[in-house]
């Protein structure tokens, strides 16, 4: 008997650590997927646009395996709005036949607009479609009922289209934290930083420089734990905890998703591990 209950609780640690693994993976491979996406210039100021063999969109949403369309006949597709101090691609929802681009100027030519104000109808116009959460990716998937289709669905949510950031869009980039070796990068970063006592001299005198706050006890207990991500299936809701970095700091952030329609997503918990001065960590 006593056999049959370790050999149970051994099978579930197992079990748990082989789909810990999977949400890990799933997870470590879109975002690398994202890294290789780049942004190709061009003389004019507004026109900048993802370079096509980095980035495609059939392959980009096969990999969210676990999500499906909530509109039938529809597909994929994204637009990478170029606002000149920033750029960052929008995800959408749209009918097959369906072009954005004639869409707006459809609208442009109905109301006889020309030169800059055209100009200017067409930008707002296509921000206006892009923000609309009718047409949004992310407010027209739902998950399957598994821990792999709520995990997916909240990394989309959040970060679906947080890639190919352009200047000051940069600021908004952030990711999840899946591997130790980032977290003992991290450890180490802190550690240098936090024994740092030189003064720096200029002009008006001097000043010590201003280190980041880091918690290195929170931090080293996350490199005992069986995995950086934890997905919890309840009745009702789902909720997931990882570790998120962006250009604030690493955040252990906790999410609750609820298993019915409209599948709402409530950041429940956050903690700052680490306070960054700047983004010399990210």
């Amino acid at each position: 008997m006593k056999a049959k209950i370790l050999l149970l609780i051994f099978f579930l640690f197992y079990f748990a650590i082989s789909k810990s693994q999977v949400n890990i993976d799933f997870i470590e491979k879109i975002q690398n997927y994202k890294e290789t996406v780049k942004v190709s210039p061009t003389s004019s100021f507004y026109n900048d646009y993802i370079d096509t063999s980095t980035f495609n969109i059939k392959t980009y949403m096969a990999k969210y395996s676990a999500l499906k369309m909530d509109k039938k006949g529809y597909i994929y597709d994204y637009y990478y709005y170029d606002n000149f101090l920033d750029g960052r691609p929008f995800i959408y929802v749209r009918p097959q036949k369906f072009n954005l681009t004639n869409h707006i100027n459809k609208k442009a030519n109905k109301i006889k607009l020309k030169g800059k104000e055209r100009e200017e109808f067409i930008r707002r116009g296509l921000y206006y479609f892009l923000e609309d959460s009718c047409n949004k990716a992310n407010k027209n998937v739902f998950p399957e009922d598994t821990e792999e289709g709520f995990l997916q669905y909240l990394y989309f949510y959040e970060f679906g289209e947080n890639f190919a950031l352009k200047w000051h869009a940069r600021y908004k980039k952030k990711h999840v934290i899946t591997t130790n070796q980032e977290i003992e990068k991290i450890l180490k970063q802190c550690t240098e930083q936090l024994s740092n006592t030189d003064t720096i001299n200029d002009e008006r005198g001097q000043f010590r420089v201003e280190v980041d706050d880091c918690d290195t006890i929170a931090l080293q207990k996350f490199l005992l734990l069986g995995s950086l991500i934890s997905v919890q299936f309840n009745i009702d809701n789902v909720v997931v905890k990882w570790l998120e970095s962006d250009r604030w700091g690493i955040f252990e952030r906790t999410y609750k998703i609820m298993r019915a329609k409209p599948y709402h997503i409530e950041l429940i918990d956050e903690e700052r591990l680490v306070k960054f001065q700047n983004l010399a960590i990210y």
